[in-house]
Formats: structure tokens, sequence, C-alpha cells
């Protein structure tokens, strides 16, 4: 959630640069999901952004029941006048996971403003039925991500300029 304070302070400053703030989000990969709405209402409120989302996970865990999502969130993004870059990543693979800001800039072109994890990684099992392969995933993409994500971010908070970070969790970085 962006707090309406920092939104227009946000928005003063893009207004000053003639450029959107850019918010990296993600677990873009469904309109249904959390990260669609984020991403939706983050381009209506004058952001840029960089999606991330991982296909197989969605086939995996949602049946590809929105096989369209992240074309659908595009474009509904696109039509509030933001810049949308395309990030597929497999959050379980911690090189992946390190340079997400870093690519999310890279392809952008400008310096990530916020940072927004919606991501995770669900089982079907209960406790019982867990396997240790499903267990370590969910550690990978659930606590090693996000971290990895946020200490790549924090690293450019050196750098200047207000930026935030914030987790569905409730974990947050900000300067």
């Amino acid at each position: 959630m962006v707090r309406t304070a920092h939104r227009r302070t946000v928005g003063m400053e893009a207004r000053m640069t003639n450029r959107r703030p850019l918010a990296l989000v993600t677990g873009v990969g469904r309109r249904a999901g959390i990260g669609a709405a984020i991403a939706t209402r983050l381009a209506a409120d004058g952001w840029d952004l960089a999606i991330s989302w991982w296909g197989p996970y969605d086939e995996r865990v949602h049946g590809g029941a929105d096989p369209d999502g992240v074309d659908a969130v595009v474009a509904e993004c696109v039509a509030t006048g933001a810049a949308v870059t395309r990030l597929p990543v497999d959050l379980a693979d911690p090189e992946q996971a390190a340079a997400l800001v870093g690519r999310a800039e890279a392809e952008a072109g400008v310096p990530v403003t916020a940072v927004v994890m919606s991501h995770c990684e669900s089982v079907d099992s209960d406790f019982a039925t867990t396997t240790v392969e499903s267990f370590d995933k969910h550690l990978a993409v659930n606590v090693r991500a996000p971290f990895l994500i946020v200490q790549a971010y924090a690293r450019r908070l050196r750098e200047g300029g207000r930026r935030a970070a914030r987790s569905a969790s409730g974990d947050r970085a900000d300067e």
C-alpha cells in the first residue's frame, strides 16, 4: 500500500523531473492476484512499473487459469499512461532474485523508486505431507528472495532519493 503523504511527495518529484516514478512489483502473474491490483492502482496513481512473475508457478498452482493475465494487467496499466517493463523471474533462484532490482533499472532505464513484494510460493499440502523439496522452495521464494531483493534495493538507497520497499508480510526498508 502506498501512503498518501508519500504518494504526494512522489507525485511532486515526478512533476519536477517530468517523469513518473518506477515501482517494482513482484507476483503480477494473473488478473485475480494481489500483485495485479497493486500494479493497476500504482499505474492509476502515476507510477511506471517493472512487474515480475513466474509462469511455471502460475501453471502449477493455478492451473494456467489465466494465460493472458500478464498481458491484461499490462494493457490496463498502459491505458493509464504507465510504461511497463516485464520481468519474468524465478525467485527460487538466488541469482535471479538478487539481480531483479538491477535488471528492472537496466530494462526500464530509470531508478526503481519503490519495491512492492506480492509474490509467494504456496504449497497444497499440510504439515505431515509437505516434502522437503516443497519446504525448501517455500523458504527460497518467501524468505530468501525478499531478503535478496530488499538487500539489493537497500544498496541503491545510498545513492540518495526517497525510496520505499513494502512486502505483503509487512516488512519494509525505507530511507
